[in-house]
């Protein structure tokens, strides 16, 4: 193989399947850094999304759509709004809907969107492999 070879294939796609590999790898992280409208899906796991607050706006979170009776609310978390109270299970669930994840909080680590209306969200990037 010449130089001018490597200039040609660059990635070394010459096998066609291993071509369509790579091309499948990107389309799928292109896709994954679209915003995804919350009309067309809502997310399985914690996202980042967007709102409009009151002034206009646009602001980013960390987020997660809870789906009703799905997040057991703590005791002290039975506040009209924050929870919803099930018979069936005998137990206090997060209100459905959209709470922001926050992480450096002692007492919270999520909080009831309220100051806007989510309209779009996008996964996560995994973490890094390595803490270097």
């Amino acid at each position: 193989m010449s130089a001018l070879d490597d200039w040609n294939d660059p990635l070394g796609c010459r096998d066609v399947s291993l071509a369509e590999d790579v091309i499948s790898e990107l389309q799928a992280a292109i896709e994954s850094l679209q915003w995804i409208s919350v009309e067309d899906r809502l997310p399985e796991v914690q996202c980042v999304a967007t709102y409009l607050n009151r002034s206009g706006k646009r602001r980013r979170i960390m987020a997660e759509y809870f789906r009703r009776y799905t997040v057991e609310a703590n005791m002290d978390d039975s506040s009209e709004g924050v929870s919803e109270y099930c018979e069936e299970k005998d137990t206090y669930f997060y209100a459905e809907g959209w709470w922001e994840r926050i992480d450096n909080w002692e007492d919270y680590s999520f909080i009831v969107v309220h100051e806007g209306e989510i309209t779009h969200w996008m996964p996560l990037p995994n973490p890094p492999e390595s803490d270097k």
